[in-house]
């Protein structure tokens, strides 16, 4: 929860990242870059559902073997409420049924609110990662082109422009 109030706090800054990591008018398109977008985005609805999915199933196995949940209580002389998302502690031995579906509705709603969004924020780091690797690769071809013309004032130039554009991938 907290990282996902400091990247709400954060986001224009992120979002500025991510606009300097994306804009290709400077130094122009990387080969893959298109492909290396398509694939970040691809994954990124993956991992979200991935998110989502895990978190019913996760939900759906401690609603339905409440075993170890219980095998805690009986060892600890606890009253925690099994068969939900997560054990709930509750002063009673039972608790009603409707107000035990409305616990579980919430812990579902809460882990689906903030799970994915949290997760999201490390798959972040590994797009703008993927994203500076495929510039990184392009600066690479450059510099190998750089060098084949016999022109000096050519090759200065070129070595300049991949000089400029190594810099700009290092802010």
């Amino acid at each position: 929860m907290f990282l996902c109030i400091m990247f709400e706090l954060n986001v224009k800054e992120w979002s500025r990242v991510f606009f300097h990591i994306t804009d290709t008018s400077k130094f122009g398109m990387p080969p893959k870059m298109s492909q290396v977008i398509d694939k970040c985005n691809r994954f990124s609805w993956i991992y979200f559902l991935y998110c989502c999915t895990g978190i019913i199933i996760y939900g759906i196995i401690n609603i339905v073997d409440p075993g170890p949940c219980e095998r805690w209580n009986a060892e600890h002389n606890i009253h925690d409420v099994c068969r939900t998302l997560t054990p709930l502690w509750w002063p009673e031995d039972d608790i009603e049924p409707g107000l035990k579906t409305i616990i579980v509705i919430c812990q579902l709603i809460s882990c689906i609110s903030y799970v994915p969004p949290s997760a999201t924020l490390t798959y972040i780091i590994w797009e703008a990662g993927e994203l500076i690797i495929a510039k990184i690769h392009h600066l690479k071809q450059l510099f190998e082109s750089a060098l084949d013309n016999d022109k000096l004032e050519i090759r200065r130039a070129r070595l300049r422009f991949c000089i400029q554009y190594h810099q700009d991938i290092m802010r």
